[in-house]
């Protein structure tokens, strides 16, 4: 069901139901690109500082861009003011945002020290501002990124869904722990299973957290009947969590250097740290990859990451061939 059925979030049809979630300094247009290549139903920004945008600050503003191929696409915003967050959802939607989404579960201090992200867990009267400001003014389907409260003394996603209903929001992300838990827990779906339970169904809900496996995305839609699943950490070196594939290593590499070419075509700035991130994010879950991180960490230009590659891939062939006639 969730690649084979299509789900509407407002007005926009999504071609399936797996979603790439919003990662700060990740989720650029390759980063993007590739997920759509591979099959991801939406794809979203990196989280945008509303401020940034209305103070017209030239890094926020590149943060909106993004090709045709990856739409629909959707642009997510932070921020605690109801003004600045409406006056920023415009700027999304003039520079081509299908979808406007509220960052309300950002547990990072310097997010949350502004009254933003998760902030905002705690003041739902505030969130409820936010909603209502960004509402009137939003003429794209809007949507919200919460968790499931600040503490898990003090639940407060089945208000903060009622206040999302009440007030037009087309569909609810939550991410299945709560603010102070960071990632240190295991996801609790049975959150993601109330929050369905409690909703009506003209609101969508998207499961999120701990899915690492196209059988943790089924899994999570068949526990909780939520009506999509966003696929955040597991996504990184890993488009083919989009395809349910495991690649062979010649399309693992025929990959990377895909990523890294769109990479070198949009980043101009910085393109060396961009380059070393991708090489291991790729690497990660390969064998005698740690070396090969170390020395991509040292290396001081782009052909000597492209050699270290190339070595690095004829290693792990000649192994695996090895291992095969042995």
């Amino acid at each position: 069901m969730l690649k084979s059925s299509k789900v509407k979030i407002g007005n926009v049809l999504l071609d399936n139901r797996v979603v790439l979630a919003p990662m700060a300094g990740i989720t650029n247009t390759a980063f993007r690109l590739i997920a759509k290549e591979f099959g991801a139903g939406l794809v979203h920004t990196e989280m945008i500082s509303a401020k940034g945008l209305c103070y017209k600050q030239k890094r926020t503003y590149e943060y909106l861009i993004h090709s045709k191929e990856e739409k629909p696409i959707s642009m997510q915003i932070f921020g605690s003011e109801p003004e600045v967050m409406s006056d920023a959802a415009q700027i999304l939607i003039e520079h081509g945002a299908d979808i406007v989404d509220i960052n309300m579960g950002c547990p990072v201090k310097k997010v949350v020290k502004t009254g933003a992200g998760a902030a905002l867990l705690k003041d739902l009267k505030k969130a409820e501002k936010i909603i209502k400001a960004v509402r009137k003014v939003c003429s794209v389907p809007l949507t919200i990124k919460i968790r499931a409260g600040w503490t898990p003394e003090k639940p407060v996603f089945l208000e903060l869904l009622r206040i999302a209903e009440e007030n037009g929001v087309d569909a609810v992300t939550i991410h299945a722990r709560y603010a102070t838990q960071g990632y240190s827990v295991k996801a609790d779906w049975n959150i993601i299973r109330k929050a369905k339970e409690n909703t009506k169904d003209n609101v969508v809900i998207i499961g999120n957290g701990d899915i690492f496996s196209f059988e943790d995305a089924k899994k999570m839609q068949n526990d909780t009947n939520c009506d999509a699943v966003m696929i955040a950490r597991g996504a990184i070196g890993n488009p083919w969590i989009f395809k349910d594939e495991i690649p062979t290593l010649s399309e693992r590499k025929r990959i990377i250097l895909k990523h890294l070419a769109i990479e070198k075509r949009y980043i101009k700035k910085k393109a060396l740290g961009h380059i070393k991130a991708i090489l291991i994010w790729y690497s990660k879950s390969l064998p005698y990859s740690s070396l090969f991180r170390q020395k991509v960490g040292k290396a001081k230009s782009e052909e000597e990451l492209i050699s270290l590659l190339n070595s690095y891939f004829s290693l792990l062939t000649e192994r695996a061939y090895g291992n095969k006639s042995s």
